[in-house]
């Protein structure tokens, strides 16, 4: 009888492993194959040196605003002189996309440093130019703004590929006193500085 409730237990051990081995024969594999391409793009966004216009009713500069180098890091310099309250130098220039990725505005600083360009101003400083006003905008006369405004590699209603910036330095026309000059000095120097940092536009 043993023998025989033996006999029985291994043969559905048997059936098991039949239906065990069945399935795990049973399998389907998925695949997905894909490429991808980049394209040669082109970062190149620059100040268009030959849109410099001064405007009309500024001093006769120095130095007329002009780029100095063809670096990435383009520079735009002028000097000028100012006599009397109200005189003022201004021009307007163009930051131009010409390349093929849209940029956004990271930072936009103007800033008002020593003649030497090392030491920065701030106002309320003893040296601060009080009597200089340096403003720079758009040509609109709207102010930049940063994180927001994008120079985009085509043209449609709201992402130009253009934007002119206005630059102004002026003698405020207000003062009622001229800036102390001092002891053996003939005039005071300062230096206008703006920088303009665009940085790829992520767009969702």
């Amino acid at each position: 009888m043993k023998s025989k409730k033996k006999r029985n237990l291994i043969l559905l051990l048997v059936v098991l492993l039949g239906i065990t081995i069945g399935f795990a024969l049973l399998s389907t594999t998925l695949y997905i194959n894909g490429t991808s391409t980049i394209k040669g793009n082109v970062w190149d966004i620059h100040w268009d040196g030959e849109s410099i216009t001064e405007t009309q009713g500024s001093v006769t500069a120095t130095t007329p605003a002009a780029i100095v180098d063809g670096s990435d890091n383009q520079q735009i310099e002028f000097a000028v002189s100012f006599d009397l309250p109200g005189d003022y130098y201004e021009f307007t220039v163009d930051a131009v996309n010409a390349g093929t990725i849209d940029g956004m505005l990271k930072s936009f600083t103007p800033a008002v440093y020593t003649a030497d360009g090392t030491t920065l101003l701030e106002p309320g400083d003893d040296d601060y130019p009080e009597d200089l006003i340096f403003t720079v905008t758009y040509g609109d006369n709207t102010t930049p703004v940063v994180d927001t405004d994008v120079l985009a590699k085509r043209t449609d209603a709201t992402h130009p590929t253009t934007k002119t910036y206005k630059v102004k330095v002026q003698f405020d026309p207000e003062a009622t006193e001229l800036p102390t000059v001092p002891d053996g000095q003939d005039s005071i120097n300062y230096m206008f500085k703006l920088d303009v940092n665009y940085q790829q536009h992520k767009s969702n």
